[in-house]
């Protein structure tokens, strides 16, 4: 089966050699069939794993396991994601509270814990990359964070930035890369390190709007959109020529 909408982007090499030794670590190469009820094969090596508890952690393996008739009470069933057989144990174990994973394999679970809607390993990775915040640029995390759509680190780290030149490195060489909320956010931490507002203060005349007519309400929001729309325009040209690269 198939589970992604499209090609895969390249993702970095598996180092097992440098991943976290974890004594403790969940089995899933046991056949005994106490202990399984269903086979999950990646890449031609067998998990068995329990159909709840993948259920539990992802919407995606409860809808398959349950509601797709495809694969509802089939004993065993063949993944296409991940590339890895490694990755897959390494979300395994992540969605049983053990981390496994390295830098590198931490991008593979993200990776499977966005695309099977698995919050609870999302979680585990954001905890290895707090607990290795020493480890980590911010610039590799900001990364991260776009990549996965991560808003809350992302916010973070735009919000942490001590100065332009750290701001500068968290932009990507293609500034027009970056989606339209965190282009916004960047132009106003720039503009509050430079000691200058960055928030649009609406007219008072909005404060009338309640006494207004349907059409006087509707043409003053038009005029304060197309307001916005210069402001965010002149913001972009600035930030532009602050960040533009070759």
């Amino acid at each position: 089966m198939s589970d992604a909408s499209g090609p895969a982007p390249k993702m970095p090499r598996l180092d097992l050699e440098s991943s976290p030794r974890v004594e403790n670590t969940i089995r899933f190469d046991d056949p005994d069939p106490n202990t399984h009820d269903v086979v999950i094969n990646v890449k031609g090596r067998k998990f068995y794993c329990v159909k709840m508890t993948l259920a539990k952690h992802s919407e995606h393996f409860y809808d398959l396991f349950f509601k797709d008739p495809n694969y509802v009470g089939r004993t065993e069933i063949t993944l296409e994601e991940p590339e890895l057989a490694d990755a897959f144990e390494m979300f395994l174990n992540a969605i049983h509270g053990v981390n496994t994973f390295d830098q590198a394999g931490v991008r593979y679970v993200l990776r499977m814990a966005k695309l099977w809607k698995c919050p609870v390993a999302v979680q585990c990775c954001l905890d290895y990359i707090d607990d290795k915040v020493n480890w980590f640029h911010n610039e590799w995390k900001f990364e991260i964070a776009l990549e996965f759509n991560l808003e809350d680190m992302k916010k973070k780290i735009i919000s942490e930035a001590r100065n332009c030149d750290a701001l500068h490195k968290l932009v990507p060489k293609n500034v027009m890369d970056l989606d339209h909320a965190t282009m916004a956010l960047i132009m106003e931490k720039n503009l509050a390190l430079q000691g200058l507002e960055g928030r649009h203060v609406p007219s008072t005349r909005h404060q009338n709007m309640a006494r207004m007519s349907p059409a006087d309400q509707l043409n003053l929001e038009m005029q304060r959109f197309e307001e916005e729309d210069r402001e965010f325009g002149r913001r972009l040209d600035n930030l532009r020529r602050q960040f533009g690269r070759e």
